[in-house]
């Protein structure tokens, strides 16, 4: 049998389960007192990858996290994936935080809420719109997305009308 040597491998007990551990590559195992090892507890696929422990499902990521970082201050306490890649269990990808780091993640790294898109200051697409920039070319300008464009118009500018960025009747002109 061969045995491979990992960096900075750790295994650590989970607080609220006996018996069962967490590694630092995000699985959870349980220990085989009697034949003196180590098993690992079957995943079950999802987006949230979980185990069956003792007839209970437990989503993994929550019980690396308890492994690493410690049990959670409440039942609201969220489990946080850093990387917002919900299989990577990696205690250095996990952290315990609220909804809203969890969303201020979600934007952090993709540049939008996971929930609608919410413009701190629509100022500088109000200013294109009144200068008549055509709808379609504000997103690649401002980085906002065609469809919040369009809400900020009907909101902040409904006496701005104009077709979307194409002059009146040149759709369907023939050649």
């Amino acid at each position: 049998m061969r045995t491979y040597s990992i960096p900075d491998y750790e295994l650590k007990p989970i607080p609220s389960l006996d018996g069962c551990f967490a590694d630092s590559l995000g699985l959870v195992w349980r220990e085989d007192a009697d034949a003196g090892i180590f098993r690992p507890l079957n995943i079950v696929p999802g987006r949230y990858p979980r185990v069956v422990i003792d007839g209970i499902d437990h989503r993994v990521h929550r019980l690396v996290a308890m492994a690493f970082h410690g049990t959670p201050a409440s039942e609201l306490t969220c489990c946080r994936h850093l990387n917002d890649i919900s299989i990577d269990n990696r205690p250095c990808n996990l952290a315990w935080g609220t909804e809203a780091d969890n969303e201020a993640d979600y934007q952090r790294l993709n540049g939008i809420c996971r929930f609608g898109w919410k413009v701190r200051d629509p100022a500088p697409v109000i200013k294109l719109i009144r200068e008549g920039v055509p709808y379609r070319d504000i997103p690649a300008l401002t980085g906002v997305p065609l469809r919040t464009v369009m809400n900020i118009r009907a909101r902040h500018c409904p006496d701005v009308k104009r077709p979307m960025g194409r002059p009146k009747g040149s759709r369907n002109k023939p050649k």
